[in-house]
């Protein structure tokens, strides 16, 4: 692993990137720089690790997907092709339970075939600058607090309500689970980090697995470094770096931060937004093109990009 990404790469809107194979790269969003890291076991190409962002038709909706399917080869490329066009389908949407519900739907016959799969999937509204996440059976996000200067589990400014029944299971376990959505707000120097099984499952020193705390503490006794250099610091930290030895699964890694991009709402914004819309509509014409993204019919989606005062994030 290189100290830095290879290319930074600005996300244009209604693009999605990612995929299953090798990365190391700055991603930057309106309102997210982002830097992914995703090494596949043994050096291959392509790993279990899917990881995925997509910026909407307004450059308002940031989303990122992370999971880890358990296997390689030809079900694994299957799937990162059918979770891109899920990915694409609700690129406009704020609510992310559609996407969710038909993630959770694409595992369900992995499931029965013996396969394995969790996952985050993250929303970034950056009108309010807020991020949703829902947790399928995932390692939990942990953050930076910039105001305490240390690293902890994710806490959430929304509560998460009580319901009966399975929730928050691995994907395609149970058709019926539900995934709750929680939000946060991050301040511009706080930093947001997901990651696979891989992290936790190493062993430090005297052989005991790291764990979730143990990452924690790791990333707290890191010395202060750009955010490009964390993810690198992580590894050496857990012996894993260019000089050690890879870690026991396929690995992902992805770190946000705020950035000062933004979209003004106006009726210029408005204008190009229809237009984008437009074009895509044309482009899922085309045979073998995706389904078409059709926005989310709320006042946010829909009025939002013209005037500001619709941008309450109410989904």
């Amino acid at each position: 692993m290189t100290d830095q990404p290879d290319t930074t790469h600005t996300m244009e809107c209604t693009e999605i990137w990612g995929g299953n194979a090798a990365v190391d790269r700055a991603v930057v969003t309106v309102g997210l720089d982002a830097w992914v890291y995703s090494r596949p076991y043994e050096g291959d190409q392509e790993g279990g690790d899917i990881h995925y962002l997509s910026a909407c038709s307004t450059g308002r909706i940031t989303r990122l997907l992370i999971a880890d399917v358990s296997g390689h080869g030809r079900v694994v490329a299957d799937m990162a092709q059918r979770l891109k066009t899920l990915m694409r389908r609700y690129m406009n949407y704020i609510n992310q339970s559609r996407l969710v519900e038909g993630l959770n739907r694409e595992f369900g016959g992995l499931a029965k075939d013996g396969h394995f799969a969790t996952a985050v999937v993250a929303t970034y509204w950056s009108p309010t600058r807020e991020i949703e996440i829902t947790n399928a059976g995932h390692p939990p996000p942990l953050v930076f607090r910039a105001a305490a200067g240390k690293w902890g589990r994710l806490t959430f400014d929304t509560p998460r309500p009580v319901r009966e029944g399975p929730s928050d299971l691995p994907l395609g376990i149970i058709d019926i689970a539900t995934y709750e959505r929680s939000r946060v707000r991050l301040a511009p120097s706080d930093k947001l980090l997901f990651y696979t099984d891989a992290l936790i499952e190493s062993k430090d020193s005297t052989g005991r697995l790291v764990g979730v705390d143990g990452l924690v503490e790791v990333l707290n006794q890191l010395p202060a470094v750009a955010p490009e250099k964390i993810i690198p610091a992580l590894l050496d930290g857990l012996g894993a770096g260019p000089q050690g030895e890879p870690l026991g699964d396929d690995t992902t890694l992805l770190l946000l931060q705020l950035n000062e991009r933004v979209v003004r709402s106006c009726v210029l914004e408005g204008c190009r937004a229809t237009w984008r819309v437009m074009g895509e509509f044309v482009r899922s014409l085309k045979p073998g093109s995706g389904p078409m993204p059709w926005p989310e019919f709320t006042w946010a989606t829909l009025a939002g990009i013209w005037d500001g005062r619709w941008n309450r994030w109410k989904s």
